[in-house]
């Protein structure tokens, strides 16, 4: 207010700004009149206020207020913030956890500054991240140097990267302190199928081993499988040295070989799926088992089946990294029409689509642009046709 206070004597205000010099004035955001209405020499009075921008960093204002005289009034403000740091152990980042799987952390408040800090507010930014903070009573006050320790918690249901911030203050300030995350992923069951092909009645039994693969980011534990039951009615597929305890766990990227033999006993097609049981929310749980027996000494009788006049492998199976191959017997000349095909029935590539004389070849299978996961590869020459189950592990 522009004094003395006597219409005789005022001569009203005529300027008022804050020091704009970087050394002077910075970090205040500086307000004048409500109005701004201001008229220089008939405003008696102003009202003025100053409001820390950022409130992590220091801020300085210097104001001048001037009548039309040139008499002056000029003040200095300073503010200083509370410097409070955050530290865990290791890091603010959590790390990865499963699904429900609920975790600890210890953290300490540490006040770096030289006087005393009364907290009266602290609480995190989001309450839907997964993250809950332990109630600690409020206000209480950090000595120079002091750290106070506090505890978080974090569970969520869902995959994905959560992430929050404690913020701190008092009846003055309140700033959020540095980030702290964590990040939710599933395991993935993979089981594969496998056909065994067409075999001749009674002769020697074939074997496979056939892979459980955890390709999530997490470990997979596996609690069960229902081979026992699965196998009954099929007594020609045969389980070896299956000595599983469960539960048992798999790494991340790891897998597990379980062999299964096939003696053709009994003519025509026999089929069995073992399913497995884990903690796994995108899985294929289910291992098919396929296999066909002939007898060769009833050939052209009605209602027998025909040996194919060819043989089909896969090699190595599952197939990874490094690549793998087709493997087929020719016993006459014919036209092939070797095709891969994706487990939901799409044709994928074309692996050979020409004539073939007697002999054995190769077809290379490309890795390269093939996900992972289970295939078939079906071979067809004339009215004959053979299929083969290949996983690709990448």
């Amino acid at each position: 207010k522009d004094y003395p206070d006597a219409d005789n004597a005022r001569t009203n205000l005529g300027l008022i700004y804050m020091d704009l010099n970087v050394d002077s004035s910075y970090n205040y955001d500086f307000q004048f009149d409500s109005n701004r209405s201001i008229i220089s020499g008939e405003t008696r009075e102003t009202d003025w206020s100053l409001k820390v921008i950022d409130s992590s960093k220091a801020a300085r204002a210097v104001l001048w207020f001037i009548d039309r005289n040139g008499n002056y009034a000029t003040s200095a403000y300073s503010y200083l913030p509370q410097k409070i740091s955050l530290t865990l152990t290791d890091t603010t980042n959590f790390g990865l956890y499963k699904p429900r799987e609920s975790t600890t952390k210890k953290f300490s408040l540490i006040n770096e500054t030289l006087k005393d800090i009364l907290l009266k507010k602290l609480t995190l930014e989001s309450n839907t991240q997964g993250f809950t903070l332990d109630t600690i009573p409020l206000p209480f006050t950090l000595r120079p140097g002091e750290a106070r320790e506090i505890t978080l918690h974090f569970m969520q249901l869902s995959d994905g990267v959560y992430s929050n911030r404690i913020g701190i203050g008092d009846d003055c300030t309140f700033r959020y302190l540095s980030p702290i995350q964590a990040e939710v992923a599933s395991p993935i069951l993979e089981v594969n199928d496998y056909d065994f092909g067409t075999r001749v009645l009674k002769s020697q039994s074939k074997w496979t081993d056939f892979v459980l693969r955890n390709t999530g980011r997490v470990d997979l534990v596996v609690t069960g499988d229902d081979h026992l039951t699965a196998l009954q009615n099929t007594p020609e597929f045969q389980p070896v040295n299956w000595n599983q305890t469960y539960p048992l766990t798999l790494r991340a990227g790891h897998s597990l070989q379980l062999q299964v033999n096939y003696q053709p006993t009994k003519k025509g097609t026999s089929t069995a799926r073992i399913t497995f049981s884990s903690d796994a929310s995108l899985k294929d749980s289910v291992c098919v088992l396929t296999a066909t027996a002939i007898d060769t000494s009833t050939v052209g009788v009605e209602g027998d089946i025909s040996p194919a006049p060819f043989t089909l492998g896969v090699s190595p199976n599952p197939i990874g990294q490094g690549g793998g191959a087709v493997e087929f017997t020719m016993q006459t000349h014919g036209f092939v029409a070797l095709a891969l095909i994706s487990s939901t029935g799409e044709y994928v590539a074309t692996l050979a689509q020409s004539e073939y004389d007697k002999g054995n070849y190769q077809v290379r299978i490309p890795v390269e642009s093939l996900s992972s996961g289970s295939y078939t590869v079906r071979m067809v020459v004339g009215n004959f046709s053979l299929e083969k189950s290949v996983v690709i592990v990448k």
